[in-house]
């Protein structure tokens, strides 16, 4: 059923709800809400590579059945750095309970993966992988590949947790 244009500026309109009449008053429409159905309120989007990113992702790995039983014994530090304005975030797992912070590019961490902006705004917008992104040289890959390998499945499942967080690029 469509809306009288009245209806969006909060007028009153006459609706048949189970049989009988009602008055059904409009909600305000924001970027956030919608008009009839589904939440009255959707969290913002977050910055893609902000601090609030990351802990969303830390939060959302926790909550994820695939990660918990991926992860259980995984311990690492992997570090993310946009080289271009040199910002780094650290996701450290322990035991699969993953933490996140901002770090600076220069801390010790496990895997370090070291590229443009350009380059990370990839994964999420395009859908490229990060191995893909490391082999054409676009994003950086420092630490031990042999200690990598093995935890291809849980960087599988980091890239595809973090493309299902809504975040403004």
């Amino acid at each position: 059923m469509s809306l009288p244009p009245l209806t969006v500026l909060g007028y009153p309109r006459r609706a048949v709800e189970e049989g009988r009449p009602s008055i059904i008053l409009a909600r305000s429409v924001s970027r956030w809400g919608s008009l009839y159905g589904g939440p009255a309120f959707v969290a913002p989007m977050v910055v893609f590579f902000s601090d609030a990113y990351f802990v969303e992702l830390a939060s959302r790995l926790q909550r994820d059945p695939d990660w918990v039983k991926g992860a259980a014994k995984v311990t690492a530090k992997l570090m993310m750095t946009v080289t271009d304005r040199s910002e780094a975030h650290l996701l450290d797992v322990q035991g699969g309970i993953v933490s996140a912070r901002a770090a600076r590019p220069d801390e010790p961490a496990d895997f370090k993966f070291e590229g443009p902006y350009e380059q990370w705004a990839r994964l999420g917008t395009e859908r490229k992988d990060l191995n893909s992104l490391v082999l054409q040289g676009k994003i950086k890959f420092r630490g031990s590949l042999s200690k990598l390998m093995p935890l291809q499945s849980v960087l599988v499942r980091v890239e595809a947790v973090a493309r299902s967080i809504s975040a403004d690029y």
